[in-house]
């Protein structure tokens, strides 16, 4: 009796000491076009968002970083076209600045097809990589 004893509140301080040394990834929850989408919540970045529109001929890229408190940030956004099931990369753009926000906004002219902005933030030691929604011209 006393040896069952000792093995469950053994099996109890290994259960707690595992979860006390695994690291917790926040989540959120949010809609996205009707249907409920997790959202992790980054150590560094409060709001990160990569977007395009196409009006004409002309790509609209915009891609947008919030830190949540000052830090150095690197932005590198892609255009890219949908090609033979592959995406394929037409203009690279990029930036950095030491801060809170920084913003990169691009216009290119494009032909028939369907595109994306492929965009990676790197924000202290965080990166994180959002693709906007693609687009058909």
């Amino acid at each position: 009796m006393q040896k069952r004893i000792r093995m469950f509140f053994g099996g109890v301080i290994l259960s707690v000491g595992m979860l006390a040394t695994t690291p917790m990834v926040n989540a959120a929850e949010m809609q996205v076009n009707g249907e409920k989408d997790i959202e992790l919540a980054y150590e560094n970045v409060s709001v990160c968002t990569s977007k395009l529109s196409i009006v004409g001929r002309e790509a609209t890229c915009k891609s947008l970083v919030k830190a949540k408190k000052s830090k150095q940030i690197r932005v590198i956004m892609k255009l890219q076209k949908h090609l033979n099931g592959e995406w394929k990369t037409l203009k690279e753009w990029s930036g950095s600045t030491t801060g809170t926000t920084y913003s990169l906004n691009k216009n290119y002219v494009v032909e028939t097809g369907t595109y994306r902005v492929r965009t990676t933030f790197k924000v202290g030691t965080e990166t994180i990589i959002k693709n906007s929604n693609s687009v058909k011209r």
